[in-house]
């Protein structure tokens, strides 16, 4: 009797397991679509973008001033973009196609670094060119944010949060360069800080902790994901082979088209299905809604002669206050 009450809550465990994984794998990977309006992007006016009216003029000339001299440097490009919402997307995907649309940084560099923030979602993203991920790095922006930033912005003190993220994300780009940091903020305004060395960031170790255990469940799922792929719909064995064909190679303009074949070698089971593949981006982000060229459409005000063309890496970090 004990012995197939086990047997029973051992089963009734493996259900449930398989149960998570398969929610889990379902939400990770199969594509939902919610609809929403057209997106739009604003066009730029300078190195600062204060679209949702959150910094004062000093806190913009300042910021201003730091960013332009980094550009003078070192050709790096730094932005700051508020607006009043993310229009119902996440602030990646914002991030990602507001950096293409512009072109931040220089072209040929991928230099270039924006700080976007959010008013009404109180989300904030520091999204980074390639050219910058190994001088700037994931962690390194992520410390900024949540020991920088974030402080003063539970504080509402945008002015301070802003000026002193900038500050220690251009420090990190002279400190590479050999040159000298900004020393501290002579205005009450923004207090503290100056030099932020990255070196003193939090719970690093339980990080990397979450990061492991989460690479290892999304490694299991794509693993049972790819074995179910082969899975024949007509005699249920693991014998179908799947190959693809290129019928049309996409561009950054159009999509292209691939004929999928399917065959299993048990029951003799044949499809062929012609799919649509997206088309090619540098950052794998995509365009969604807006207008405009990369790096060079008008929008600039007074000296400010636009920005030069450049790439997201797709690295960055986000945080909320």
């Amino acid at each position: 009797m004990n012995t197939n009450k086990l047997l029973r809550k051992k089963n009734l465990f493996f259900i449930f397991l398989f149960l998570q994984i398969f929610l889990i794998s379902f939400f990770l990977l199969v594509n939902i679509n919610p609809i929403y309006g057209e997106i739009t992007f604003p066009n730029y006016t300078g190195y600062v973008n204060d679209f949702a009216s959150i910094l004062d003029s000093q806190t913009i000339n300042d910021v201003t001033n730091i960013i332009t001299e980094l550009e003078a440097k070192t050709t790096a490009e730094i932005v700051v973009v508020t607006v009043e919402n993310l229009q119902g997307i996440s602030i990646e995907e914002y991030a990602v196609n507001l950096f293409e649309k512009w072109g931040i940084g220089k072209e040929d560099k991928d230099n270039g670094i924006l700080l976007l923030v959010s008013k009404e979602d109180r989300r904030l993203r520091i999204e980074v060119g390639y050219g910058l991920e190994g001088v700037v790095t994931d962690l390194e922006v992520g410390n900024i944010i949540n020991d920088v930033i974030i402080p003063y912005f539970k504080e509402d003190n945008y002015n301070g949060g802003v000026y002193n993220g900038v500050v220690a994300i251009v420090n990190e780009i002279y400190k590479d360069s050999g040159l000298p940091l900004i020393g501290e903020s002579s205005n009450p305004n923004y207090t503290t800080l100056s030099a932020y060395d990255s070196s003193q960031g939090r719970n690093t170790y339980y990080f990397w902790i979450l990061f492991g255990s989460i690479f290892g469940i999304i490694i299991i799922i794509v693993s049972i994901v790819n074995v179910f792929k082969r899975k024949c719909p007509k005699c249920r064995k693991l014998k179908l082979k799947i190959t693809e064909k290129i019928l049309e190679y996409p561009t950054y303009t159009t999509k292209g088209k691939k004929l999928v074949i399917r065959d299993c070698s048990h029951c003799g089971f044949h499809s062929e299905k012609v799919e649509i593949i997206p088309r090619k981006t540098r950052s794998g982000g995509g365009f969604i809604g807006g207008s405009g060229s990369r790096g060079g459409f008008g929008g600039g005000s007074g000296g400010f002669g636009g920005f030069g063309g450049g790439s997201s890496g797709g690295g960055g970090s986000s945080g909320k206050w």
